[in-house]
């Protein structure tokens, strides 16, 4: 049985829940429209870590004009409380 204030459980926690994913998926959309030349989307569920880290060394080594000079990457991980962002 869960401890603490019994006023956010239940349907209220439900609630909270949906609201809080609706603005999470909210405000990626409105990343996704504003930066949508720059972004490169990788999902890496269900990868073992040596493929994903592979995977993004080789994407952060791509050149789309080879006489552009090359600029810091910018790398923004995304995603709910509790996915492994900061690992």
């Amino acid at each position: 049985m869960l401890e603490g204030n019994p006023d956010i459980y239940g349907n209220d926690l439900d609630e909270k829940v949906t609201q809080i994913l609706c603005d999470y998926n909210m405000h990626m959309d409105a990343c996704r429209s504003s930066f949508k030349q720059f972004i490169f989307e990788f999902d890496s569920t269900d990868m073992a870590v040596q493929d994903v880290t592979k995977d993004l060394l080789r994407m952060l080594k791509l050149r789309y004009k080879s006489d552009a000079p090359r600029r810091p990457p910018r790398v923004i991980l995304l995603g709910p409380p509790g996915s492994g962002r900061t690992t």
